[in-house]
């Protein structure tokens, strides 16, 4: 049932947390406000049409006037919500009062406490531009009046636009209140599933298979940990992990969700005599099955895969050999690794491809992110951009780091320093870890982690032979990314630079999406470019080449090329073709061939991320399930933490 209308007009709309670099857009909207929400459309008052924003109105924290030589506008406005400001313009000063006014009125109604202190003019150039502070999450530098049920007081709403009662700050501040308590959370027992070395003073060693007690995790990377001697310390919240029955879920070779065929090509593939894995048994009543690698005794053969349903007797205890039981699957799998015990040969470790590798910590420091550039010992050039170097460094002479250095004059600072911000809101298992930043030294720095494979596009052009012959390989590769831009998707982040030379390998073929440098957070999902951007052309959808107008769906076509480009073994997209030749066949609805090696399954999912209109296209999310039932269907397994 549709709420009822509290106030409805045309608004001017300046586009939210825009970057530096680009044009400021202005929109008009037809803004409506009902008891819960406000919303904004495409069309008229008349034909609101498509819904292009939404904000609870349980959401907003402050609503009131800015200076209107801050947007060089009458009639202008500000709504803050969950940090992110939403500059409006109304038709008139008294329109624009009528507004703050309805919205305010709202938010009381609704029991939402509104800020008082509020930033007159608008955020550019690194700064507040009526205060100077320099951090965007700067208190207000300006305070108004409210009427609502805790102060009594006068409403915002209740005085003329040019005449609102503004407090300047006062010229001495309050002395600080006394110290905050440190935040301390239930305490829960963890295993520490990495060995972690300490890097700063404030960190804790971890040890691998270790117990320890998390009494802070306040801080989302780092988390406050007590060892068995009573120590604390900082340790990264990746490397830890509540402890499940048995602890198998932190043994690399427990792979659950691996086939009888795919144990046995990772096995084979490794070749090490005892090298072996759980998996889940496909056999009725038994619940896993033991498969080892080995020659049988026989030197330089080739390694024979075997398997062993693991079962329990009437005392429950789990055996593969009956001779030879054991009160829990550790036990039995500790007394395999040192006896045969009636198995082809002793248990060693899991394959290579399975072998814990400790994940990037989030931050190195677990307190700032800035890195002193006297920390990073430069090693040798990895790469070039348009606006940097990239070089492989060595951090504290601990861990090699990929460092990104902005060169001088080729573009403005504030301008690198937002691929790291954009980079610091994101965190997903397939999306390039963010270090830290140099920021207070010259030459600009962003470090992140070093994926030792490299580019996406040189792996898939020197790997090639060998892994169109698995094409499970190829799947999880277009996988890995499309769970990564699934995340992005839900983040309303929009990539606009997908393509595989984006893209990074690491060790057991984890694939990472990166360069962030053209990524834009929008509220609409939509962001249109400014006249003359520079974009690839042969990646781009139809409204990118027509109108410079992208989206995530303009995302999922890119995808869709990046498919092309792996399936093809790295070849160039439209062969033999220029950029205007291009253009004017993905207007006229050509389509890639299918390359040679790619199953016509593979193509359909290519084929959908290109049609004409983005309406028509598949979600990130939605591809994530079409590739869970090719999985399926090829007799593959879940991917997930793959």
């Amino acid at each position: 049932m549709a709420e009822d209308v509290i106030k409805e007009g045309m608004i001017t709309k300046r586009a939210q947390l825009k970057k530096s670099i680009g044009p400021t857009n202005y929109k008009e909207r037809v803004f409506v406000l009902t008891g819960t929400k406000l919303q904004y459309y495409e069309g008229t008052t008349q034909n609101r049409g498509k819904v292009k924003g939404s904000i609870l109105v349980s959401d907003i924290t402050f609503v009131g006037p800015i200076e209107e030589d801050a947007l060089k506008r009458t009639g202008a406005f500000q709504v803050i919500h969950k940090g992110i400001h939403l500059y409006c313009c109304a038709k008139s000063r008294e329109d624009c009062n009528s507004w703050i006014q309805a919205i305010s009125d709202t938010c009381q109604q609704n029991g939402t406490r509104l800020e008082t202190a509020y930033h007159s003019k608008i955020y550019s150039s690194g700064k507040w531009q009526c205060c100077g502070y320099t951090k965007k999450a700067a208190k207000g530098c300006k305070s108004i009046e409210r009427n609502d049920a805790s102060n009594g007081s006068r409403s915002v709403d209740s005085y003329p636009f040019h005449a609102l009662k503004i407090n300047e700050p006062a010229a001495v501040p309050p002395p600080m209140p006394p110290p905050r308590p440190t935040a301390r959370c239930a305490e829960i027992e963890v295993v520490a599933l990495y060995n972690f070395t300490p890097q700063e003073p404030g960190d804790m060693a971890l040890y691998q298979g270790q117990y320890y007690t998390i009494v802070d995790k306040s801080r989302e990377h780092w988390w406050l940990a007590r060892d068995q001697h009573q120590q604390e310390g900082y340790v990264p919240a990746n490397y830890v992990t509540e402890p499940a029955k048995d602890d198998l879920e932190s043994k690399d070779w427990f792979q659950l969700n691996l086939s009888r065929p795919q144990a046995e090509d990772y096995l084979r593939l490794d070749g090490s005599e005892g090298a072996f894995l759980i998996r889940n048994s496909t056999q009725p009543g038994v619940k896993y099955t033991l498969s080892v690698s080995s020659r049988c005794g026989v030197m330089n053969a080739e390694p024979k895969v075997k398997h062993y349903h693991m079962k329990q007797n009437s005392e429950g205890r789990y055996y593969f050999s009956e001779k030879y039981p054991h009160n829990t699957i550790l036990e039995l799998i500790y007394y395999h690794q040192h006896n045969a015990g009636g198995l082809v040969t002793r248990l060693r470790e899991a394959p290579a491809a399975f072998r814990t590798t400790p994940p990037a910590i989030a931050m190195f420091h677990n307190t700032d992110w800035e890195i002193n550039l006297s920390e990073l010992q430069m090693d040798r050039e990895l790469g070039k951009g348009q606006f940097g170097v990239v070089q492989l460094a060595l951090f504290r002479n601990q861990q090699y780091v990929a460092v990104k250095m902005m060169r001088d004059g080729m573009m403005e600072e504030d301008s690198f320093v937002e691929e790291a911000k954009v980079m610091a809101e994101l965190n997903h298992n397939n999306l390039i870890r963010l270090y830290g930043v140099v920021t207070r030294q010259r030459p600009i720095c962003i470090v992140t982690e070093f994926m030792e494979n490299g580019c996406l596009l040189e792996y898939i052009r020197t790997h090639f032979p060998s892994l169109k012959g698995h094409p499970l390989e190829l799947v999880s590769i277009c996988y890995q990314v499309c769970d990564a831009m699934a995340y992005l998707e839900g983040k309303n982040f929009i990539h606009r630079d997908l393509a595989a030379r984006n893209c990074l390998v690491g060790r057991q073929q984890i694939v990472k999406v990166c360069d962030f440098g053209l990524a834009r957070f929008v509220v609409d999902d939509e962001y249109t470019s400014s006249q003359g951007s520079k974009f690839p052309i042969k990646w781009a959808a139809p409204e990118v080449l027509n109108y410079t107008k992208f989206s995530s769906k303009s995302d999922v076509w890119s995808f869709g090329i990046l498919m092309w480009e792996v399936y093809s073994g790295g070849k160039a997209p439209y062969p033999g073709m220029g950029n205007v030749e291009v253009v004017e066949n993905v207007v006229k609805g050509e389509r890639l061939d299918r390359p040679r090696q790619c199953p016509h399954d593979v193509h359909n999912i290519m084929r959908s991320t290109w049609e004409m209109s983005p309406e028509a296209r598949p979600t990130f999310a939605e591809l994530m399930h079409t590739f869970y039932n090719l999985n399926d269907k090829m007799g593959g397994y879940q991917y997930d933490g793959y």
